[in-house]
């Protein structure tokens, strides 16, 4: 069975046409999905998706807000991703990079022809 939509996913196209208390808004999605119709060229069915690394969940949530909100007419769905690192990553400390290995000794040693 042909499909009867082209699905674009794109990422790093920056919007500033949003409406509303979001008109002076200017958001970059993590990714976005753009639904076309094949038949009719219609183009909707917006689908939005922002990744949150060090962002809290309070903050993708106003994010998606803007996003359903301040662009109604053209984006239907954001799906918000947070990530969150149990536990936070720590950078060894100086010289210690595991169990009887020195990352000096290791560095000095990569180096020597």
């Amino acid at each position: 069975m042909q499909s009867r939509f082209t699905v674009v996913f794109s990422t790093g196209h920056t919007r500033n046409d949003f409406q509303g208390r979001w008109s002076q808004s200017s958001k970059t999605p993590d990714g976005d999905m753009l639904f076309t119709s094949l038949v009719t060229a219609n183009t909707g069915a917006a689908i939005i998706i922002e990744v949150g690394f060090s962002e809290s969940v309070r903050r993708l949530a106003r994010d998606a807000e803007t996003w359903l909100i301040g662009l109604r007419d053209e984006v239907r769905v954001c799906i918000i991703i947070t990530l969150d690192e149990q536990p936070a990553y720590r950078m060894p400390a100086s010289g210690i990079v595991g169990p009887g290995i020195d990352i000096d000794e290791e560095a000095s040693a990569a180096r020597e022809p």
